[in-house]
C-alpha cells in the first residue's frame, strides 16, 4: 500500500498539478519543497522514534498515514493554483518520504521478533501494486478528471492503516504465544 499511495501521489503529482492550474516552475517549486522538507525533518523524527520507549514503529507508521489522509482532505478544499494547496501537496509528499524508513524499520522489528518476513515477496506485491495503481489511476484521471488521484489517495491510506492494524494484531498474537511458550519453557507464568 505505501508503494500504491506513491504512485497515486508522487507519480500523479504533476499531473494533478497541471490540472489545477501551476505551470511547471510551481510544481517544480512544491516537489523541491517537498523533498527540503522530508530531508529537514527525517534527523527529528529519528530521533525522536529512538527516545519515545512509548511510541510503537507501528504506531507512529499509521499516525503519520492518518496525517497525509487529513493533510489529503485539504485537495478537497484548497483552490487550485493556491498556495495552501500546493502546501498541502508537499507536506503529503514530505511525510510520505518520512514513512518509508519506518516500515522498513518495522519489517526489521518484526523479522526480529520470530514473525516470518519475506523482503522479495514485498517489494514484488509493491511493485506490483505500484504498476497497477499507476494504469488504473491514468485512465481514471483522463475519463474522470484530476479529482481522482485525491480520492484513491485517500483510499490507498485507508488500505495501508488497515493494514498496519492486521500486523499489530497478528504481531500482538504472536508476542504472546512466544510469551506462553517462554514462560512453559522456564516453567513458570507468561509474562
Amino acid at each position: 500500500a505505501y508503494w500504491m499511495i506513491y504512485g497515486i501521489t508522487g507519480s500523479f503529482a504533476s499531473v494533478f498539478m497541471l490540472a489545477k492550474g501551476y505551470n511547471n516552475m510551481h510544481i517544480g517549486m512544491t516537489l523541491a519543497a517537498a523533498n527540503l522538507l522530508a530531508l529537514a525533518l527525517q534527523p527529528f523524527v529519528a530521533d525522536h522514534m529512538d527516545r519515545a520507549k512509548g511510541i510503537k514503529i507501528i504506531d507512529a507508521s499509521a499516525w503519520m498515514t492518518l496525517l497525509m489522509m487529513l493533510i489529503g482532505a485539504g485537495y478537497f478544499v484548497f483552490s487550485g493554483g493556491s498556495l495552501l494547496l500546493a502546501a498541502a501537496i508537499a507536506a503529503i509528499l514530505a511525510v510520505h518520504a518520512l514513512l518509508q524508513p519506518l516500515l522498513n524499520s518495522l519489517a526489521f522489528r518484526l523479522s526480529e521478533s520470530g514473525t516470518n518476513v519475506n523482503f522479495g515477496i514485498g517489494r514484488a506485491g509493491g511493485s506490483l501494486g505500484f504498476s497497477v495503481i499507476v494504469g488504473v489511476l491514468g485512465t481514471l484521471v483522463e475519463k474522470q478528471g484530476e479529482m481522482s488521484v485525491t480520492v484513491c489517495a485517500e483510499a490507498a491510506c485507508a488500505l495501508l492503516i488497515a493494514l498496519l492494524f492486521l500486523t499489530k494484531h497478528s504481531f500482538t498474537k504472536i508476542k504472546r504465544a512466544n510469551d506462553i511458550e517462554i514462560a512453559e519453557h522456564d516453567g513458570g507464568k507468561p509474562a
